[in-house]
């Protein structure tokens, strides 16, 4: 059986995880970035998405040699 133990505290939280890969949070309206890791703007577009959501923000990719260009639009 285990043991429940009563009034032991919560430890404070040491960091919020792991770094960021892309600037999402650090983007004011009209910044952009290269993105060179996804394989397809779909990908791309899917990470612009998702981070948006999260941050309350809009971004919008396009397509950029080999690579990605994303913008912070709203």
């Amino acid at each position: 059986m285990i043991k429940i133990d009563k009034g032991y505290p919560i430890p404070p939280r040491t960091g919020r995880g792991r770094e960021p890969k892309y600037p999402w949070a650090d983007m004011v309206v009209g910044d952009s970035f290269l993105m060179t890791s996804p394989k397809s703007i779909s990908g791309a577009s899917s990470g612009a998405s998702a981070a948006g959501k999260r941050l309350g923000m809009r971004f919008s990719v396009r397509t950029e040699g080999d690579a990605y260009r994303v913008w912070r639009v709203e």
